[in-house]
């Protein structure tokens, strides 16, 4: 008995000294090895290439100097990519990559100008894939500032002409404004305190006024 004892501790220091290794890492070699058994409970390696979101559940504690003793939950891996995409050494449990990476859904970019009077944004969506939580791209279209569409969605293709102006007191003509991204000629406007005058005398918005269709 004592001999078969010791060959089973034998054969089980070579595993766990795996499982060290695995903890020390770089990003490019975890996400090559997605689902690698990371730890001596089982859990593997999730690749979350997203946003955490404030206040979802994440793993925090990280994997490097973590004692041997794995929490339940896991822990998060020191090397992270240039991108932010970082690793976890977790327990699926059921639950979706997505949930155990704590990503934000639906992240919304800032308008960007794209061309002919139209500006885009990219939005992210999470997507499940082999241990990874990551994320689809697709635009969102709308008239850059000072313009509007006739077209019932944005597209890449949409005309955005130019919001109506307005005869001023001064004689001379100034377009309405609009917010970057407007689609409709609804959010064209005059700002407040604009004079203008027509054929029975002049007049001051107090107000910002939108035109109407």
């Amino acid at each position: 008995m004592g001999r078969l004892c010791a060959a089973v501790l034998l054969s089980a220091t070579p595993a766990h000294a795996d499982v060290m290794d695995w903890r020390n890492q770089d990003i490019t070699t975890l996400m090559a090895n997605a689902g690698a058994v990371c730890s001596l409970n089982g859990q593997q390696i999730i690749i979350c290439k997203c946003e955490q979101a404030p206040g979802m559940a994440q793993i925090d504690q990280p994997c490097p100097g973590f004692n041997g003793a794995f929490h339940d939950e896991g822990c998060r891996f020191e090397d992270t990519a240039s991108d932010g995409t970082f690793a976890l050494c977790a327990g699926t449990g059921g639950r979706y990559y997505c949930g155990i990476c704590g990503c934000k859904d639906g992240v919304v970019g800032a308008w960007q100008t794209y061309n002919s009077n139209r500006v885009r944004r990219v939005i992210k969506n999470t997507k499940e894939d082999t241990f990874t939580c990551l994320y689809t791209e697709t635009y969102d279209y709308g008239c850059a500032s000072g313009y509007y569409t006739t077209s019932s969605t944005g597209t890449s293709s949409m005309t955005c002409s130019r919001c109506p102006g307005l005869t001023l007191s001064t004689g001379t003509s100034r377009a309405g404004n609009s917010n970057i991204g407007n689609m409709s000629i609804t959010g064209c406007y005059q700002p407040t305190g604009t004079t203008f005058k027509d054929s029975v005398g002049l007049y001051q918005f107090t107000s910002s006024c939108n035109y109407t269709k």
